[in-house]
């Protein structure tokens, strides 16, 4: 009986301690963060971070209501520089999840998915853009797909 008044009083307790208490934060703030128009907080959602060279370079979704794809650059993953825009196309509104990879052309391929309806990818000379669209919408990318887009030579 006194082990069930424990359990109780345990699960009570905390039931009663704030959710902060056990949420993670993120340590690290970045400059220039996404903010939706009407300027509420949005964040740095789906990260991807590619290393070239020594450098790491990290792209984000874009917040659905603007348009463009940011980049910072770090050196040691601790300390991030904000690059700007790497991408403005109109086709970067609402563009989830972007991944960027360097290519044995010398070109950087980045794949996007504005909105969610399907993938394009765009391409640049840098790290830091300017990336261009080279496609249009070649619809969902499955791993497999991904695969042999990345394994054949683009143009």
């Amino acid at each position: 009986m006194k082990w069930r008044k424990t359990l109780l009083l345990g699960i009570v307790t905390l039931l009663l301690f704030p959710t902060q208490i056990f949420a993670y934060s993120n340590p690290l703030s970045m400059s220039n963060s996404w903010k939706w128009a009407n300027t509420d907080f949005y964040g740095e959602g789906d990260p991807y971070i590619l290393k070239f060279n020594g450098t790491y370079y990290l792209y984000v979704s874009t917040v659905d209501d603007q348009t463009g794809i940011k980049v910072w650059s770090s050196a040691d993953l601790l300390n991030w520089t904000y690059q700007g825009l790497c991408a403005t196309d109109p086709i970067t509104k609402a563009a989830y999840a972007p991944e960027v990879f360097y290519h044995a052309d010398g070109n950087f391929y980045m794949y996007t998915s504005p909105g969610g309806g399907g993938h394009y990818v765009l391409k640049s000379s840098s790290p830091l853009g300017p990336f261009i669209p080279v496609t249009g919408n070649v619809g969902m990318i499955t791993p497999s797909a991904e695969f042999s887009l990345r394994r054949r030579k683009p143009g």
